[in-house]
């Protein structure tokens, strides 16, 4: 954990009452939708222990359309975003672990599942957002020139349209070089 981040995404969520992993880190969070509902889960000190917690928000998101979601984490604050709609979740402690564990996007490995809908646009970044840089960066392509921008996949790679079986990396955007490994 850090003292602050974001992460986002624009997902189309068939209508499933199944746990839809946004972004997974098994043993530290995983940030996902359930029944509607936008939720993270926090392992501050790695899975298997008692100080677990999840954080459940309000908004529903709607199925069978796409949605950009986020939840950006600051001073003990969490705000999440549906549609640039902001939700304040106070209280909340993502504690620190240093779990080394790859990070699965649309993908749960605990649970060996992938996301059943699509995700687009995916961003980590280091800082929190505010709800004009959630509302303002949603709908655009960013450049690795970007301040706090860590991570992201627009997921632009092959043939629009094309058949794309063969490719099996996606290429990280930020400029970090954290190229990912395609698998279905």
């Amino acid at each position: 954990a850090t003292s602050e981040f974001t992460f986002e995404s624009w997902v189309n969520i068939p209508s499933s009452a199944a746990a839809q992993s946004i972004l997974r880190k098994t043993g530290d969070y995983n940030f996902f939708i359930f029944n509607q509902k936008l939720y993270i889960e926090i392992w501050p000190n790695g899975i298997g222990n008692s100080t677990w917690r999840q954080y459940i928000g309000t908004q529903n998101i709607t199925h069978g359309t796409w949605n950009h979601v986020a939840v950006a984490y600051k001073n003990n604050i969490a705000d999440f975003y549906i549609n640039g709609v902001k939700e304040t979740i106070s209280s909340f402690n993502p504690g620190s672990n240093a779990n080394t564990e790859n990070l699965g996007i649309g993908y749960s490995s605990i649970y060996s599942n992938f996301i059943l809908g699509e995700l687009d646009e995916v961003r980590v970044w280091n800082k929190a957002l505010n709800q004009e840089e959630i509302q303002t960066n949603r709908f655009k392509n960013l450049t690795n020139s970007v301040t706090g921008l860590v991570l992201y996949y627009d997921f632009n790679q092959g043939i629009a349209g094309g058949n794309n079986a063969g490719l099996t990396s996606v290429f990280d955007k930020s400029g970090n070089g954290n190229t990912g490994t395609l698998q279905s």
